[in-house]
């Protein structure tokens, strides 16, 4: 989990201890100096289970195999 640490005195840039930096977008005249907003976004990648990365691999290294047989002339 990465921890938002501040890069810059305005709040408009923060640095994750990642290394990078995000830009904060959204109206200003919204902020209140009491409270923040956090705004997360994420994506899931498609082979996102343990099943589902041993099948792609599985996919992808029988490909091979098929190409190099062709290759070799099998």
């Amino acid at each position: 989990m990465a921890r938002l640490i501040s890069s810059r005195a305005t709040p408009r840039h923060w640095r994750w201890s990642t290394g990078l930096t995000r830009r904060i977008r959204g109206s200003r005249s919204r902020a209140l100096p009491d409270r923040a907003l956090v705004n997360c976004q994420y994506s899931s990648a498609t082979f996102s289970t343990a099943r589902d990365v041993h099948t792609l691999l599985d996919r992808v290294v029988r490909q091979h195999v098929q190409e190099a047989s062709i290759l070799l002339g099998d």
